[in-house]
This record gives C-alpha cells, structure tokens and sequence, in this order.
C-alpha cells in the first residue's frame, strides 16, 4: 500500500496531538495550583513544557519523514523483525 506525504504528515500530526492531549490532562490533573499553595507558575511552567515537548516531537517527526526512511516506513521495518 502506497502512502502519499499527506497521509503520512496527517498521522504524525495526529499522534503528536493524541499524545499532547493525554500529557496535557495528566498536568492538568496533577500539577494544579493548590498543590503549590495557589500559586500558578509551577502549572504554567509545567503547562509550556508540554507545549514545547509537543512543537519539539512533531519537528522531530518532520525530520525523520523528510530525511530518513519515514515514520510508516520505520513501522513496516519493526515488523520486519
């Protein structure tokens, strides 16, 4: 089955953002305010860092799509094995 690079961009761009999701409620559930006394810079810190983890993986999943054998193309070589 042959992908184009639209699909392939879709699914790195949906995982990406299903995992965004799933961090994102883990800080939300865990790192809230009234853990630090009300003070909201420890949330918001935490907040950005999930941010720039998901900006970051996502780059990340451009490179690798562009450069190299791709993310699709990776899986079908794990099964391989």
């Amino acid at each position: 089955m042959k992908l184009n690079k639209i699909t392939i961009q879709l699914l790195s761009i949906y995982s990406v953002l299903h995992s965004h999701w799933g961090v994102e409620a883990i800080v939300v559930d865990y790192i809230r305010p009234a853990l630090f006394g009300g003070s909201t810079i420890i949330p918001n810190i935490a907040q950005a860092l999930v941010w720039a983890l998901s900006a970051f993986t996502l780059g990340a999943l451009y490179y690798f799509n562009y450069t190299d054998v791709g993310i699709v193309n990776a899986i079908k070589m794990l099964w391989k094995i």
